[in-house]
Parts: C-alpha cells; sequence; structure tokens
C-alpha cells in the first residue's frame, strides 16, 4: 500500500525526461532559425533548462540517500536519474560547440540530426510515462524498439556526415570543428541509447 506522502520517484523520472525534451526542441528551434549573434542568449536559455534538469537530479539523490524502501533497486534508480540527466547535459553541450567552432551556418544533415534527436527524447519522455506501469505495460518495449531504430539512423546519419566532410571539405580546420560537433551528435545518440538498455535492465530485473 502507498504510503501517505510518499516521494513519487515515477513523476521525477518524467519531469527530467521532460527536460531533456525540452532542450532537445529548443536546441532543434535555435539551429533551425540559426544566427551567430544570438547564440549566447540561446546558450543562457539552455543553461537554464539543463539547470531545472540539475536541481531534479539533486532532488531525487537526497531522497534515495534517506529513503527506507525504495520501489526499485537503489542503484537502479540512481543509474536511471544520470542516464537522463546525461541526455540533458549533452545537448546544452551541443549548442555550446556552435559557439566555440564560431559556427556561421547550418546544413541540412545537422537538421537532420536536431530531428532525430527530438524524435528519440519525444519517444523516452512517453516511455518515461508508461514506465511506472512496467510490469503489465503492453507499448514500453515497442518503445524501446523504436529508440534502438532512432539511434541506428543516428548513427548512420553520423557515419555518412564524416564522409561527406572529408571527402568534400578542403578547409582542415573546418574539418576539426565539424568532426567534434558531429562526434557530439553522435554521442547524444548514444546517450539515448544507454538510458534505453538501463530501462530495459530494470525491467528485466524486476519482472
Amino acid at each position: 500500500m502507498k504510503r501517505k506522502n510518499e516521494y513519487n520517484y515515477y513523476n521525477e523520472f518524467i519531469k527530467l525526461s521532460e527536460y531533456s525534451l525540452k532542450s532537445a526542441n529548443f536546441l532543434h528551434d535555435t539551429l533551425c532559425n540559426f544566427s551567430s549573434k544570438n547564440l549566447a542568449s540561446k546558450i543562457k536559455e539552455m543553461h537554464d533548462i539543463e539547470l531545472g534538469a540539475d536541481q531534479v537530479r539533486n532532488l531525487i539523490i537526497r531522497h534515495l540517500a534517506r529513503e527506507f524502501l525504495p520501489p526499485m533497486e537503489r542503484q537502479d534508480i540512481y543509474n536511471l536519474t544520470e542516464r537522463l540527466d546525461d541526455i540533458t547535459d549533452s545537448i546544452e553541450e551541443l549548442l555550446i560547440c556552435f559557439d566555440i567552432f564560431n559556427i556561421q551556418s547550418i546544413s541540412i544533415e545537422i537538421l537532420k540530426f536536431t530531428t532525430l534527436i527530438v524524435n528519440c527524447c519525444t519517444t523516452l519522455h512517453e516511455t518515461l510515462k508508461e514506465f511506472r506501469n512496467f510490469k503489465t505495460s503492453k507499448i514500453l518495449n515497442n518503445n524501446l524498439v523504436k529508440i534502438n531504430e532512432i539511434k541506428d539512423l543516428g548513427y548512420t546519419l553520423y557515419m555518412d556526415s564524416i564522409r561527406n566532410l572529408y571527402r568534400n571539405t578542403k578547409d582542415p580546420v573546418q574539418i576539426i570543428c565539424w568532426t567534434e560537433i558531429l562526434n557530439h551528435f553522435k554521442q547524444t545518440c548514444s546517450h539515448c541509447e544507454h538510458l534505453a538498455l538501463t530501462l530495459e535492465s530494470i525491467i528485466i530485473n524486476n519482472t
């Protein structure tokens, strides 16, 4: 039976996934309407999103440290919290890269990446909303499969983009800058995959 005023970790996981989705949408919108002149203010707005996620993350950890009987293994709660936070952190770092490397224009390939990240974070958010029912849910597995499919599309796009970069770009500085940015995109896709694997592990170990 649920205890009165019991801390609801599942609601907090949903909040963290909302921040990841919000940061993904913000990244996509910023790059769709890219202006290097406005980048500093956009980075500040993105950092505010990341700070909000950190506050939720820290609250979860504080509750977990003093929780007598958490609803699942402590390590599972900790791992899931960190994986969710990793996604938001990675998306913020992506936007910062465009400022660090003084990027002046955005290619269609980059917007394909941001679209994939938005799609992945949307699916993750829907998955976390359903996660409290992981023992009986009929849609969680389909969502995890979908996340893996999006990750595969991201890796294919990464390889195609890197190949095109090294074959068609002569400026070594541009090659260095875009290689770093593309690596960050790939890393963000990897963080989404790691979260899906963490969820899968929790489901298997608790059913």
